[in-house]
Formats: structure tokens, C-alpha cells, sequence
């Protein structure tokens, strides 16, 4: 509803954690961590923000975070050894 809301995202398109996983795996990346988050308006935020931490998992936040690292293989050439990381 937000995104819909705001000018600035007029042409955002908005991807769903699968879709995201997906791409991010696609393009050779290794998923690290993810969460949602959002859950709660801001004015109730500070007095029970630890019901936020408990909820990162349950797909009904109003945003996501996906977290992921580049897995380098050994290069082929002999110049480049040493220099990949595992």
C-alpha cells in the first residue's frame, strides 16, 4: 500500500522472497540471512519492539531483508591463485 502511495515508486516492482531467493541464487550468490520485519505501526514500535525480533520469520511483515555472499571458485589461471576466496 505504501509503495502504491509514493511517488518516488510509481514504476517499483515489487519481488516476493522466493522471487528474490531465486534471482539471488541465479546470479551464483549464497543466501546468508533473511528476515521480515515492519510488523508493527511506529507508535507501538518502541514500547514492544522485541515482538519484532520473535515475528523476522513469519512471511507477513511489511518489508524483507535478504542477505547473501559471493562464492568465488579457484581460478583457472596460475597468475590469479591466491587470490580467490572461499
Amino acid at each position: 500500500m505504501i509503495v502504491k502511495r509514493t511517488p518516488i515508486d510509481a514504476d517499483a516492482q515489487l519481488l516476493g522472497l522466493r522471487q528474490t531467493r531465486r534471482l539471488m541464487q541465479n546470479q551464483g550468490l549464497q543466501l546468508a540471512w533473511e528476515r521480515y520485519f515492519l510488523f508493527l505501526p511506529e507508535r507501538y514500535y518502541r514500547r514492544i519492539a522485541g515482538l519484532e525480533t520473535y515475528l523476522g520469520r513469519v512471511p507477513l511483515g511489511g518489508q524483507y531483508a535478504v542477505f547473501a555472499r559471493a562464492v568465488f571458485k579457484k581460478p583457472a589461471h596460475p597468475r590469479l591463485r591466491g587470490l580467490e576466496t572461499s
